[in-house]
């Protein structure tokens, strides 16, 4: 891995089998801050849920502090 504490690759994310957000990859390294920015229904909510944990992913790869992952909000946090 990298030095990144997250690390999003392919992630497709929606809401009823439907993705909102196709093939998304990010990285977020440790002591940077980073912003999603687009217009009303870009996807920016349905991203952040699904990195956080809240909305399950749909396809792709979270990975957190190295760690590949798909548990839940509560235990991301």
């Amino acid at each position: 891995m990298t030095n990144a504490l997250l690390i999003a690759r392919g992630v497709s994310a929606g809401y009823h089998g439907h993705p909102i957000v196709h093939n998304l990859n990010l990285s977020v390294p440790a002591g940077k801050v980073v912003a999603l920015l687009g217009p009303n229904g870009a996807g920016k909510t349905t991203t952040l849920l699904t990195l956080s944990g809240d909305l399950p992913q749909l396809a792709g790869e979270i990975y957190i502090n190295g760690q590949q992952t798909r548990s839940p909000l509560h235990t991301r946090a």
